[in-house]
């Protein structure tokens, strides 16, 4: 039983999953600014590992063992990965070539400290980031982060070779490996500009983690086990980037949304006791270039 792989990740807590590397403490970060992250480069090294069963996911009905455990392998350039064929898959296969695809490294945890005292595991996501499983946090992304403490206080990790939207057996190609980053902090008073001051709060103060790619900003919505709650949350942090950033109306942003926008989902492994993350991707263009005005 020590060497199965199964058995022992069956023998982990939720407690003991997705360590982190952090906090990190950021110089002039204060309570009501924000923290854009920029991911330079992700390089995953070693083995890959991902996991499905029956105890979560959309096909765990379907797995007839409790836990079943794969290796990935990266080529040598890193560009390729590809599942290890164990011994019973060698016998019973009849797929025509090996299960392989380029790699796409991205962390599925970033966050800052969230309010208050209490400590929380890092499993959970919420406004101040945390297990977001989002595929576009990867190498040339910049995710901006609500900060709740001095210093913003800010982790990374679960490092995935290769994640797919949705995360439905709960893992990616979980690995290791380094990461090279940047931050710089937007003043609370940079935020909203002067012309938003008289909309309500509730359409242009935003709450939760904004991913920026070189193509698209997306917005994100988190609860637990409420994937259509998700969705909304996500759609109304997206109107408020163009209400409260970018002047449109209310209407024009919920037309603007349902024609131009893509609504999805980062993790929605279900069943399953965790949060689930919608996301709302809105590409980059003349009327909404970036999720922030100042950033112009």
């Amino acid at each position: 039983q020590d060497d199965d792989p199964s058995a022992i990740v069956e023998s982990l807590t939720r407690e003991q999953l997705n360590p982190v590397t952090g906090p990190i403490y950021i110089e002039g970060a204060k309570p009501g600014d924000w923290l854009a992250v920029t991911l330079v480069d992700i390089q995953p090294t070693g083995l890959g590992v991902g996991c499905c069963g029956r105890h979560s996911g959309q096909l765990s009905h379907w797995m007839s063992h409790g836990t079943t455990t794969k290796f990935f392998e990266l080529s040598e350039n890193g560009k390729i990965v590809t599942m290890r064929e164990d011994d019973c898959s060698k016998s019973t296969t009849k797929r025509l070539a090996p299960i392989s695809f380029p790699s796409c490294p991205m962390l599925g945890v970033i966050g800052v400290a969230p309010s208050g005292d209490a400590p929380i595991s890092t499993m959970p996501a919420g406004t101040h980031g945390g297990n977001l499983d989002n595929k576009a946090n990867g190498i040339g992304s910049t995710i901006y982060l609500p900060i709740s403490h001095p210093g913003a206080l800010l982790s990374i990790g679960d490092m995935h070779a290769s994640q797919g939207d949705g995360e439905i057996s709960g893992t990616g190609v979980e690995i290791g490996g380094h990461v090279l980053l940047k931050c710089h902090v937007i003043p609370q008073k940079h935020l909203y500009p002067s012309s938003s001051s008289s909309l309500p709060k509730e359409q242009t103060q935003l709450l939760f983690p904004i991913t920026e790619t070189k193509t698209h900003w997306i917005t994100h919505g988190v609860l637990v086990e409420n994937i259509p709650q998700t969705t909304n949350i996500a759609c109304e942090e997206a109107a408020k980037i163009l209400i409260g950033q970018r002047g449109f109306t209310p209407e024009e942003a919920f037309l603007f949304l349902s024609v131009k926008g893509d609504l999805g989902l980062c993790q929605s492994c279900h069943p399953d006791q965790g949060t689930q993350i919608a996301k709302m991707t809105v590409e980059k263009l003349e009327v909404c270039p970036r999720p922030f005005r100042v950033l112009l």
